[in-house]
């Protein structure tokens, strides 16, 4: 599937330049990379914020970037999501058309769905949601093949193909 194949929101330019600002305060006195798969920490953080903020405008849930969950291993906790069960979301967004669902290895998995979004420019393509089931029994790769850390790889056409809002009970 290519990114066209998938739903996307295009970022205004305000609510961009917003969340680059976030990140770049985020990222302030914080430039220890070993978490990430980058040595661009704030571009990982604006990478991240911009998949957030598109799940969010998509499913209607509100967006808090003040609140970092980042140590909870999680971004949202819904009612419903898409198997219809009660749980908490982690969004995953890469820049690269037809990457998969790479999560770090060495993190505990607290969410109970892991969603892949993709990033073009303002345009960001929600691609697929994975179980926690399904990222805890990936295969675990090694530094330096998929990233430049130990992830856990979900093929992209594993995934679960994203729900319509409409077609998710509770969820608006």
């Amino acid at each position: 599937m290519s990114f066209t194949d998938h739903d996307y929101i295009t970022i205004p330019e305000k609510v961009d330049e917003q969340l680059a600002e976030i990140a770049s305060k985020q990222t302030e006195g914080n430039k220890d990379t070993r978490d990430f798969d980058t040595d661009n920490y704030e571009k990982a953080n604006y990478k991240g914020l911009c998949g957030e903020w598109v799940f969010s405008a998509y499913y209607g849930v509100q967006f808090e970037p003040e609140i970092a969950k980042a140590d909870d291993n999680y971004d949202f906790e819904l009612e419903h999501i898409p198997s219809g069960t009660i749980g908490k979301v982690d969004v995953k967004c890469i820049e690269f058309e037809g990457g998969d669902l790479l999560v770090r290895a060495w993190k505990e998995l607290t969410a109970s769905h892991y969603f892949l979004t993709e990033k073009r420019n303002r345009d960001v393509g929600l691609i697929g949601v994975a179980t926690r089931d399904m990222v805890d029994n990936a295969k675990i790769y090694p530094e330096g093949v998929y990233s430049p850390v130990k992830v856990r790889r979900v093929p992209r056409d594993k995934l679960i193909p994203t729900m319509h809002p409409k077609n998710m009970k509770g969820v608006n």
